[in-house]
This record gives C-alpha cells, structure tokens and sequence, in this order.
C-alpha cells in the first residue's frame, strides 16, 4: 500500500508526464537560449531565468491528470499568475520573450473548457503579433509570423501531451474501479451461495436434530423414526458437504434438479409434514437457471421448516416448451393465533437472482397458504410423464 499523500502513477501516466514536462522545460529554456544569445541579453535573461521557471512550473501544474488535478477554481487563479508573469516577461524586459506565449496558450486550452480554452489560446497566439505591431515588444529573430506559428504548435504539444496523460490516468482508474466492482459482485455472489445452498441445508440438520432431541429416549416403535430422521440428518450433511465442494470447484458438479426435489421432499417428510411432489423423472436446463432453481427450493424448504407450523407441503416441478416452472406451496401462512409467521430474508436475493436471469419470481399467501413460484421461459426439454 503507498504512503499517505503519496500517488503511485501507472506507467503511462508517468512517461506522458515525463514527456509534458520535457516539453515545458524544453520550451522554456527555448525563449531562454534565443534571449541570451542575443546581443547584450545576458543581464536580462538573469533578470528573466526565475520567472521563465515559475511560468514553466505553472503550466505543469495546471496540465496535471487526476487524481491530483487541481480544482477548477485553482486553475483560473494560477491560469491569470501565469498570464500577469509572462506579458510582465514579454513587455517589461528588452529582448524578445514571445516564445512562453505558447505554455500560457497550452495552459489555457488544460486548465479551461474546451470552447473558452480554445477562444483564449488563439488570443493569446495572436497577441505577439499585435504587441510587436504597435511597437510594445521588439521583433523576434524569426519575425512575428514565426513566433506566432511556434506558439500555435507549443500550445498544441502541450494540450496534447496532457490530454493523453489524463486520458491514460482516467482509464487507469476505471480499469481498478472495475476491479474493484468485480471483487465486490464475487463477496456478494459467495454470501449469497452460501446462504441459498449451505444455509438451508444446515437449517435442515437442526430442524432433523431437534425432532430427534424432543423424541427422547427410544424405545420400541420410535427407534425406527429415529433412525429415520438420523439417516435423513446424514444426507443433509452430505449434500452440505458437496455444495461446498461445489461453490469451492463449479466443475465438482451440483446434485440433478429431479434429486434435487426429491431430497427437499424426504426432508420436509421427516420433518413430519405430510409431502405431496408432482415432478418428471428427469429435466434438462441451462446450468444457471438449474442453480437458481435449486436455490429457489432449498431456501422455500428452509423456510417451511423454520418459519412456519405448516403441516402439508407441495413442490411442482414441470417442464415444457413454455419454459420450467417451480412451485413450493405450504399451509402455514396463518399459524393459530392469527400471527404472522417469520419469513426469511433469502427470499429477497432470491427475487434478485431469478430477475437477473430473466425469470418471474412469486410470493403469495392466499387462503392460508404461503406459495413460492419461479417461471423460466426457455427452451428445456421435459419427459412428459410426472412421478407423484
């Protein structure tokens, strides 16, 4: 992790900088050269060399990328130092100092939106020609055409040069907030899986557990049920076991949907609710819709078995050119008492879930009934003939 205060700039951004700052300095120290080597200009360049530096500093600072481009508001402020140092430059010293006309035109095309930067720099280009016309600033060597053309192309460079480095810096943090995003969607998939498939399995070893607990001691008819229920704890553990294994490695493969029903089935039975299922041998579907729909009937079953003093559950499981659909119905909406029982969150994700995948998710408790339905139109195949 870097330091506080402290930017680690992607590679890109450090060699576009590197070179904005080559040409800044570069451009500078070119007004510099050409006003020593004029004739008596060594005393003025040593009058001029410290603003030639700090006009050189502002335009970097204003042709910064983010994250620490400076505000808005800073860049005007520094934009108008730069332009009140380089005329004070170019009008108060004798010689020619044209040539930084082009940094403050480059700065203003950065630092400003791009209509009014663009209205600025073309003054600001424009203005060497019309200073040296009305006799304010002497000629340069190359004449007012060419210092006017050269600060045209130092503007542009360095509007360029900064643009890319901002370009290259903006897409740098869009690639890490992708990461990010990604990072974030993958913590909220695995809390989702392990509360949709661990969660309702270990819901059931407790609701197994606990009948075995009330029955008590065993003793003559109740140690088959006993052992029944033990047997059903067993596979619950089982099959929480490979949904680990499954959400640790997905090419473990997950338990067939028609099992799937089946398992929730004997589970709900032990349970002592009376169970009626209505599904065919065997259903073919894309791997996501299968997963969501495994989820979507554990997490009904986990709910009967926590939520609710139902007594009767039916699972459908049907399959057709129409699509596949799911229904879990249970009579435990309206326990005695009039109360409303506890609902689990689950069924919130599990609304999520199937939406994403292009399915209709369904709550009802109509006469006493609590009803979770799942719709998935697609193209799955079905054995017509139902097991009940």
């Amino acid at each position: 992790m870097a330091p506080a205060g402290k930017w680690n700039a992607p590679p890109g951004v450090r060699w576009s900088l590197a070179g904005l700052a080559l040409l800044v300095s570069g451009s500078a120290a070119t007004a510099a050269v050409e006003e020593g080597v004029a004739p008596g200009g060594g005393r003025e360049l040593l009058a001029g060399l410290p603003l030639v530096v700090v006009v050189a500093v502002l335009t970097l600072v204003q042709c910064e990328p983010p994250p620490r481009r400076v505000p808005y508001a800073w860049r005007l402020v520094l934009l108008g130092v730069q332009a009140v140092l380089t005329y004070v430059l170019v009008m108060s010293l004798p010689g020619s100092w044209l040539g930084l006309s082009g940094l403050l035109a480059g700065a203003a095309l950065c630092a400003l939106p791009p209509l009014p930067g663009s209205v600025l720099a073309v003054a600001v280009a424009g203005s060497g020609p019309l200073l040296v016309a009305a006799g304010w600033v002497a000629a340069p060597p190359g004449g007012v055409v060419a210092a006017a053309l050269r600060a045209v192309v130092t503007a542009c460079a360095v509007c360029t040069v900064a643009r890319l480095a901002m370009v290259v810096a903006r897409v740098h943090g869009a690639r890490e907030q992708a990461a990010r995003l990604a990072a974030q969607r993958e913590r909220q998939r695995l809390r989702r899986d392990l509360h949709d498939l661990v969660g309702s399995s270990l819901a059931a070893i407790a609701v197994q557990a606990e009948s075995v607990l009330r029955a008590g001691p065993p003793g003559g008819a109740g140690v088959e049920e006993l052992r029944r229920a033990l047997v059903s704890a067993v596979g619950l553990a089982r099959r929480a076991h490979q949904d680990v294994r499954v959400l640790c490695d997905p090419e473990e493969g997950a338990v067939p949907l028609v099992d799937e029903v089946h398992q929730a089935s004997r589970a709900l039975s032990c349970a002592g609710l009376a169970v009626r299922v209505v599904a065919p041998p065997a259903v073919e579907a894309e791997a996501a819709v299968a997963e969501c729909l495994r989820a979507v009937l554990r997490e009904a079953v986990a709910n009967v078995l926590q939520h609710s003093c139902a007594t009767r559950c039916a699972i459908v499981l049907e399959a057709g050119a129409a699509g596949m659909r799911l229904v879990v119905r249970n009579d435990g909406a309206a326990p005695p008492g009039g109360e409303s029982p506890r609902r689990g969150t689950g069924l919130v994700g599990l609304r999520a879930r199937v939406g994403a995948l292009g399915g209709v998710f369904g709550v009802d408790t109509d006469g006493g009934t609590f009803t979770v339905s799942v719709m998935f139109p697609s193209d799955l195949t079905e054995i017509p003939r139902a097991s009940e």
